[in-house]
């Protein structure tokens, strides 16, 4: 018998020594068993006690100690310390947690109730958004020409620039880890949920006290993702003291907890996962201008004011299509048609919710010319009331209010901007709401809660061999049975003298969070596996080709490729196989070039001009080498890597105590750095954009002098 995670696990959720004694006597206890035992122990975050519970943490230092104790007995005494050092790590965790919150019960609005710390800090949100979503305003209105490869940088009045989108992620991210450290403080929560009271009206001092809570939520955000990635992705997390504490520490400090990633942060589990939720976001964005160039689809929007059918009859927002649409592609499959009910709701249920919340903040907000009006606290039955006029039923209604409001586990206030106040009104947070991109936030809220979209896998394999067929090649997916084995194809392409194996994968992608770039990880190995077993298949029993293709593709060379949904492609071979993911595969046959876009405004009207960087096919339709070569170089992987660095940097943990990190962080792109990184002549394209701009300037000269702009 092996060691079964399940009972491991609910051993230690309950810290029954008793239960996880018992199992261990039926297995046999060795090495890799307890290294096995060890990893189930660092994974589970239920141990880690971020806020003081005597009671429990007695329970475990005595349920700690008689497995190590155990192990020592059975495996070694080298097995045995390899546990502790576990235990050790889920220790220094801890020891971070209880500073932070150490520091919160010594900040300026400490002695205050803790209702008027929360309004505080709302309100200073609030204040901060208005700030950015001014400067933003100012640097884009008047813009003739957008751009659409980096979000515009804005002035930090220290001589630098932020971006404002990470500068809004902050804001919605330090928001909700303030009110989730003040619920645990104050036993807010209601079945996970966090129920404010009753707010105060905080003054103009108080305001500015709340920057401490609002700093030590951003530390609180800082160790989280640290200690989750030391736990799940590797690396060490190693305490150093005087005198070899960091140059940069202040001198007063008796410790700093310094994280190394591995390999120095270019690890290629964190690499491949930030490029890939980087190039979904940007997918989104530019789906979103496309479409409103090629349809002016925000016309077609009729609002929430007087009530809305479910979609397609109506639309409330722009931002609903294009998430229904982005939704649909995403997924391959169409979501208003879809009859499944993912926690409990259908994804144009979803959208349709968020899309109505987003509209109540417009709304709202728009009616109240202060930052005030970013602070919204409406009766709970009201945005009832809005929902079930915008289509949901009040059942419907009042499950996406709970889905949509904040709980102990959420990462932030994009996914849950409603927080219950009292018993009958909700908190509409503004300022996460009016930036809002529903696609991401739908996906995010699902995965949060464990909630994979993979049912739908057979309707993704279905489009993919379905273009594939529209290429004009042979396409086949069977079963078949040999030796007692069963080997399910999803899709076989014979094309060019070549067979490509792809097994299609509809998993939701990390979005930053490493807990899920971890098992993201797994299960792509695990994929590697089962597309390597399935090529196997087919070069050692010729007869499984003859049956699909014909004898002349007999002995043809077999290339295993894992196929995601979701935007997830690797440079070469991972585990043996290929990773391409439907949009760089659809937009590699879609045309010869790869281009970059540059939109003009012609009063309401945008032209999109493209301009052509490098060419993907050799000749004039692709060919299989071409496609192997993508495959080994896929340029939007190219792209997106060569605009990561490495960023260090260092927080403060407690008085005494600190720690550093490093992570990836992702470079603007610009005309120039594109061509450089896909290695196209950077003078002779911005030449060409040039020209074309001047074209384009002189055009609506033209049209302006004639009155016809």
């Amino acid at each position: 018998m092996t060691l079964e995670e399940s009972i491991v696990k609910s051993a230690l959720k309950s810290l029954d020594w008793a239960v996880l004694n018992a199992h261990l006597d039926q297995i046999q206890m060795d090495a890799p068993a307890a290294e096995r035992l060890g990893e189930i122990i660092r994974h589970d975050g239920d141990l880690i006690q971020k806020y003081p519970n005597p009671p429990r943490e007695t329970k475990r230092t005595a349920f700690f100690h008689a497995l190590s104790t155990y192990v020592s007995g059975r495996a070694g005494a080298g097995a045995a310390a390899s546990l502790d050092a576990e235990f050790s790590l889920l220790a220094q965790v801890e020891e971070g947690y209880r500073g932070i919150i150490g520091q919160l019960d010594q900040s300026p609005l400490a002695a205050k109730p803790p209702a008027l710390r929360v309004a505080a800090v709302l309100r200073r949100a609030a204040l901060e958004y208005d700030h950015v979503h001014w400067q933003y305003e100012k640097a884009t209105t008047g813009q003739k020409k957008l751009n659409l490869l980096s979000s515009p940088r804005l002035p930090d009045g220290k001589g630098g620039t932020f971006s404002p989108d990470a500068a809004l992620t902050a804001i919605a991210e330090t928001s909700a880890m303030a009110l989730v450290m003040e619920s645990y403080k104050s036993k807010w929560f209601r079945d996970g949920i966090v129920q404010l009271p009753a707010l105060p009206d905080p003054d103009d001092q108080e305001i500015e006290a709340a920057g401490v809570t609002q700093m030590l939520a951003v530390i609180w955000r800082h160790w989280e993702n640290t200690e989750k990635r030391r736990r799940f992705l590797g690396g060490e997390l190693t305490e150093l003291v005087p005198p070899n504490l960091p140059a940069a520490a202040p001198p007063h400090y008796t410790k700093v907890f310094s994280y190394q990633p591995p390999d120095g942060g270019w690890s290629e589990l964190e690499v491949y996962d930030q490029i890939a939720n980087i190039r979904m976001q940007d997918r989104h964005e530019q789906n979103f201008f496309d479409m409103e160039v090629e349809t002016q689809f925000s016309a077609k929007a009729i609002g929430i004011t007087h009530g809305a059918r479910p979609a397609p009859l109506d639309w409330v927002s722009a931002d609903e299509m294009h998430a229904l649409v982005s939704l649909s592609q995403t997924l391959h499959y169409g979501v208003l048609k879809d009859t499944g009910e993912p926690a409990g709701l259908g994804l144009a249920e979803w959208v349709r919710g968020y899309a109505v919340l987003k509209e109540i903040a417009r709304e709202r907000t728009a009616a109240v010319a202060s930052p005030k009006g970013y602070h919204l606290v409406l009766d709970r039955q009201d945005v009832l009331a809005s929902l079930v006029r915008c289509g949901l039923s009040s059942e419907k209604a009042e499950r996406f209010v709970t889905l949509a409001s904040l709980h102990r586990s959420a990462r932030d206030m994009f996914d849950c901007p409603l927080v219950p106040v009292g018993s009958a009104q909700l908190l509409v947070f503004a300022p996460a709401l009016l930036h809002l991109n529903i696609v991401t936030t739908v996906l995010s809220n699902l995965a949060n809660r464990g909630v994979q979209l993979s049912r739908k896998g057979k309707a993704f394999e279905i489009a993919m061999q379905d273009f594939f067929k529209k290429q004009g090649l042979k396409v086949a997916a069977f079963k078949a049975h040999r030796g007692g084995e069963e080997y399910e194809y999803d899709l076989v392409v014979a094309w060019d003298g070549r067979l490509f194996v792809f097994e299609c994968k509809n998993r939701s992608l990390s979005l930053n969070d490493p807990v899920a770039a971890y098992y993201f990880e797994q299960e792509a190995r695990s994929a590697a596996g089962q597309v390597n077993r399935l090529a196997d298949a087919l070069r050692q029993r010729p007869d499984l080709v003859e049956a699909q293709f014909g004898a002349e593709c007999s002995g043809w060379p077999v290339i295993p490729c894992v196929l995601p949904s979701l935007p997830y492609s690797r440079s070469g071979e991972f585990e043996g196989a290929y990773f391409t993911d439907a949009s760089a595969l659809t937009r590699f046959f879609g045309e010869p070039y790869f281009r970059i876009k540059a939109p003009y405004k012609f009063g309401k009207v945008m032209v999109l001009h493209r301009t052509a960087v490098m060419k993907l096919w050799k000749g004039d339709k692709p060919s299989a080498s071409d496609f192997i070569a993508h495959l080994d170089e896929p340029h939007q992987v190219m792209l997106a890597a060569k605009h990561l660095k490495i960023k260090g940097f260092g927080f403060e943990l407690s008085p005494t105590e600190g720690a550093t990190s490093c992570e990836l962080y992702r470079l603007q792109y610009t005309t120039r750095s594109i061509c450089e990184a896909v290695g196209a002549d950077p003078d002779e394209v911005e030449q060409i954009i040039a020209d074309h701009a001047k074209k384009f300037g002189d055009m609506q000269k033209e049209l302006k002098a004639k009155g016809e702009l």
